[in-house]
């Protein structure tokens, strides 16, 4: 259990605030602490008791979060039909029986004196309550009382909004009304104590309107592509609403608590998904959709983040492609042939994609996306153009990349020559760029299968490698740094990323001495 510790022989949960949310909590607490019970029994695992007071430490604290995100946000909640009727219900139950309990007190002592300031209570507080119905006003009392209810609800609401002043109303007309109960009691009528009403959703208490999960992640993209946001990130996002809608059983955006996800976090890892994926894909998605959602009044509240914390890897061999791999995975792209049915495009793409990473270091998915106009002879070099308009640039940005002599002698661009206008590797059945998208993430897929074939050192990343290779060689030749992120794409933090005009000339220059691999025979252009 997260956040749970055994200090000596006592259980604390201790949970640390976030600091963008530490002003607004009452006091400002850096972190939530409650103290569960001495430990008992055997080795160092909880008994149920102290379990049960984790749980409901844990929700006190989930609570106490979640309100803090509203009041960060501005968040207020909105007071539906359902949830008014639910609080009066409750009021009007704690409030008959807290009358009762005070009414049979087991340390009163003296009965009429005990009567007569209960008497003389009931008397003022229904005359004020009468008052200020009878004018229509809400007192301060009131307003404090209601806003107290609901916040016990884990509701924050806005007192001048239409539905807190229907509660304030209703919540005043009850005060009168078990004032009358009481007052009754007093003179030895017996008036019932209503039941308790049944435990209302969390979805129905919070939902202002249906929302689903997955329509929340549909209603985030519609603005996200008139924003400029990546269809990757769109798809992602979208994977991962899907994924944790089904992994729910429903698809109520407002229904979802911070235990949903974090019970969604460990059903992913026992799927065997690594920590990094789950951390940087499900969760930072869900957390990206919900602060959306509150933001756009999509949904009531945050459930809350879910943090995931990703051991460092122990490296035990380079990143990058040895010389032995680099060679038998060129090699085996050369002769690759496809055994039965498979699209051209697929087959092109295990032939050709391999070296195009080989002598670029770009991304697998910046070359697999790759059309017939992005490659262009100009001055006397052959130019490829990796370009969002293909499909997806992690950067966002275009850049040109001289194509290596080696490429040139291989017969690229005698491939190219012969392609048809439009992707040379995706096979695309949908239109759009969902189609586009879907044949990406398809043709990526049956490189990183083939390359798995020739490479089955787990360590290593199928395609990744070629660039932590391109770079390393790059240090080794001691090859400009401006010039080496211009090919790879990388971001110039340390040097400027604009070294002149003439680029095109650098990257020639920077290519002049790079080694060639050694393979047995080239590709074949058809």
């Amino acid at each position: 259990m997260q956040n749970l510790y055994l200090i000596g022989n006592r259980w604390k949960y201790r949970k640390g605030i976030p600091e963008r949310l530490r002003p607004h909590i009452d006091g400002q607490i850096t972190e939530f602490v409650r103290w569960l019970g001495a430990h008992e029994g055997q080795g160092k695992s909880p008994l149920p008791k102290i379990t049960d007071r984790y749980s409901e430490a844990a929700r006190e604290c989930a609570s106490l979060i979640a309100m803090a995100e509203k009041r960060a946000s501005d968040h207020f909640d909105d007071l539906n039909p359902e949830t008014i009727a639910h609080i009066i219900a409750v009021a009007r139950h704690e409030l008959m029986d807290e009358d009762e309990a005070g009414r049979f007190a087991p340390d009163v002592l003296n009965y009429d004196k005990h009567w007569e300031k209960r008497q003389e209570s009931i008397e003022i507080s229904l005359a004020v309550w009468k008052h200020e119905y009878a004018r229509g006003q809400i007192g301060e009392f009131v307003v404090d009382e209601v806003v107290d209810r609901c916040a016990a609800m884990g509701l924050r609401v806005d007192t001048t909004s239409d539905g807190f002043r229907k509660l304030a109303r209703a919540y005043l007309e009850t005060l009168i009304a078990t004032a009358e109960g009481a007052r009754k009691r007093q003179q030895g009528e017996p008036v019932p104590t209503p039941a308790p009403p049944p435990p209302i959703a969390a979805h129905a208490v919070h939902k202002p309107i249906t929302q689903t999960i997955t329509g929340l992640a549909e209603d985030w993209w519609k603005e996200g592509e008139r924003t400029g946001l990546s269809v990757s990130t769109k798809e992602a996002y979208t994977r991962a609403a899907r994924q944790f809608s089904d992994f729910l059983g429903h698809d109520d955006a407002n229904a979802v608590t911070n235990a949903d996800i974090v019970r969604f976090k460990d059903f992913r890892l026992e799927q065997g998904k690594s920590a990094k994926t789950v951390k940087m894909g499900d969760l930072s998605a869900l957390n990206a959709l919900f602060t959306w959602g509150v933001d756009n009044h999509r949904v009531a509240s945050h459930p809350g983040t879910v943090k995931l914390k990703v051991a460092k890897k122990t490296k035990t061999r380079p990143k990058g492609f040895t010389d032995d791999e680099a060679t038998a995975l060129l090699s085996a792209a050369t002769a690759y042939q496809p055994t039965g049915k498979e699209p051209d495009q697929i087959t092109e793409a295990k032939r050709w994609v391999p070296w195009l990473l080989a002598y670029t270091g770009a991304r697998v998915g910046e070359m697999a996306q790759l059309r017939r106009e992005d490659v262009r002879h100009e001055n006397g070099r052959w130019i490829i153009r990796l370009t969002p308009e293909a499909g997806t640039i992690k950067t966002d940005e275009y850049r040109d990349v001289v194509i290596h002599p080696h490429l040139v002698d291989l017969g690229f661009p005698a491939f190219i020559e012969k392609a048809k206008p439009g992707h040379l590797f995706l096979k695309i059945t949908r239109k759009g760029p969902e189609g586009v998208m879907g044949a990406l993430q398809t043709t990526k897929n049956r490189i990183t299968n083939f390359v798995r074939t020739v490479i089955t050192d787990m360590r290593v990343q199928p395609n990744h490698a070629w660039r932590h290779r391109f770079e390393t060689t790059a240090r080794n030749l001691g090859k400009r740094q401006d010039v080496t992120n211009a090919i790879t794409g990388h971001s110039a933090k340390d040097v400027a990323g604009d070294y002149g005009e003439d680029e095109m000339a650098a990257q020639e220059e920077f290519f002049r001495n790079w080694p060639r691999f050694q393979i047995s025979r080239p590709p074949e252009a058809n």
